[in-house]
Formats: structure tokens, C-alpha cells, sequence
């Protein structure tokens, strides 16, 4: 890899991993959400069935105490919610104690992302469907018909997790906004966005309806997206794709970026 690549590809890194500690941080502050904290980190309940949207963000240079690890895993455990440990860099004593407590270290995942340098693509992204911030209730809940549909809530519980995690932290926040894409009056394709520094805008989710993909939905959704961060000044966007999502990603030009191993863990 070339010079310019790897520093772009340690910035896509460090975007991501960021994004994702800024987030927990930010449910964190959500009505309903169950928070314990103590010298250097913060956990955080949701109930949302997601181990992004449950875990804790630990500073650089903690040293926990085994029996701390422990009670964390348990108490996410009693919760019945998967969740992630984010450290803010690698710790060869955290990693210890977080594996004696079942944790596993995340060392073979990979986010992608790109640049956002330069204008605005052409094209006429209306001309595929009509994308539009969610503001109100009922647009909440054709967000949550489509991620449904889409695998992305799994149940009833789920759902109403979802939405209340969602109307805690606003529908109108200032960093983070869900979209539905329309045809017409049906719902057909939704994303997450969350302008997670100055510098980075993370795509958190995207799905679009199994009848209306290759139509190119989801390419319009991605550079809707891409230029709400340009307005912003973001200068990358980051995802963390599942294998089926990837192949929209690397058709918008994302590059693939190994994460930083032992920095998140998936708690038991």
C-alpha cells in the first residue's frame, strides 16, 4: 500500500473506532438508558439487541480491576442484551482481564470508508427515490418497517427498544438522523447517519426493501449521505458493512480497512 493509502486507511480506522465510542457515549445520555460508570469508563444499557448500542467506553491507561471486568460482563449478562467493550487503544492488561471474563477480541473485522474530497457527484438522486430526514413519529415508524423488513430489528421488544433509544436522543438531533427513502407514499430504503467529529460522518445503517434493490436506491441513499457530510465538512465517511452490505459499499468507491485489533471486545 502505497504512503497516502495507509495514512488514509489508519484514518478510516481510527474514524470508525471513534464513531462507535462516540455513540455509546451518546446513548448513554438517552432517557431509559441505564449508565454506570466509574475511574475511566462508562457503561451503558440500552435494550436495543445490538452490541453497538450496549458496551463501554474505556479511557486509555486503565487499569481495571479483574472483579470490575467481571461485574460489567455479568451486568450485561442479567441484562440479556449483546455488548461491547471499546477501549481507547490497545491495553495488554485490559485485554487480559477482559478475556479471563469471556470477552472475545475483535481482530479479523474490517471498517470501509472513503475520502469525501471534492464536489458534490451529479446526479439526480430524486429520480430514484425521495429521501428525507425522520422528524415525526409516523416517519419514525416507516424507518422501523423497513429495517424490520430488513433484518435489522428482530422483534417486537426489539422494535420498541429501537424507538425509544431513537426519540430519546431526538429525532432532531444535530449529529444523529435516520432517513427513508420514499416512492411515492411507500417506504423503501433507510440510513442512519452520525456526524461523529468535525472530520468524520459514519453511515451507521443502510438497507433498502429486497423488491427494490439494483435499482440503484441505495447508491442515491449513500450519496445523499456522503453529501450531508461534504455540507458538514466531514472529509471521510466510515461503515462498519455486513458481507451483503460491502458490495454496495465498494460499488460507491469505499475502500476495505482491517480494524485495530484489541481495542473492541464482544462481552459475553
Amino acid at each position: 500500500m502505497r504512503p497516502e493509502g495507509a495514512d488514509v486507511a489508519r484514518r478510516i480506522a481510527a474514524a470508525g473506532h471513534g464513531a462507535a465510542r462516540a455513540r455509546l457515549r451518546l446513548a448513554a445520555d438517552a432517557p431509559g438508558s441505564r449508565v454506570r460508570h466509574g475511574d475511566g469508563w462508562l457503561a451503558v444499557v440500552t435494550g436495543v439487541d445490538s452490541n453497538s448500542d450496549n458496551g463501554v467506553v474505556s479511557e486509555g491507561g486503565l487499569r481495571p480491576d479483574a472483579a470490575v471486568v467481571a461485574d460489567l460482563a455479568t451486568w450485561f449478562r442479567a441484562a440479556g442484551v449483546p455488548a461491547s467493550w471499546l477501549a481507547a487503544r490497545p491495553d495488554p492488561v485490559l485485554t487480559e482481564a477482559l478475556v479471563a471474563a469471556g470477552a472475545v477480541p475483535e481482530r479479523t473485522g474490517h471498517w470501509a470508508g472513503r475520502e469525501l474530497a471534492g464536489a458534490v457527484p451529479d446526479g439526480d438522486v430524486g429520480a430514484v427515490a425521495e429521501i428525507r430526514r425522520v422528524t415525526t413519529t409516523a416517519e419514525l415508524t416507516a424507518w422501523l418497517d423497513v429495517a424490520e423488513a430488513c433484518g435489522w430489528v428482530e422483534n417486537p421488544d426489539d422494535r420498541a427498544a429501537v424507538a425509544r433509544l431513537s426519540q430519546g436522543i431526538g429525532l432532531g438531533h444535530p449529529d444523529l438522523a435516520s432517513w427513508v427513502a420514499w416512492a411515492g407514499s411507500d417506504p423503501v430504503a433507510m440510513a442512519t447517519t452520525f456526524h461523529a467529529s468535525a472530520a468524520a460522518l459514519e453511515l451507521v445503517d443502510v438497507a433498502v426493501l429486497e423488491a427494490q434493490r439494483r435499482r440503484g436506491i441505495g447508491r442515491a441513499v449513500v450519496a445523499h449521505a456522503e453529501a450531508e457530510g461534504r455540507r458538514r465538512g466531514a472529509g471521510l465517511v466510515v461503515t462498519a458493512p455486513s458481507p451483503e452490505g460491502w458490495e454496495l459499499f465498494r460499488a460507491c468507491g469505499f475502500v476495505s480497512v482491517p480494524v485495530e485489533p484489541d481495542v473492541a471486545f464482544y462481552l459475553p
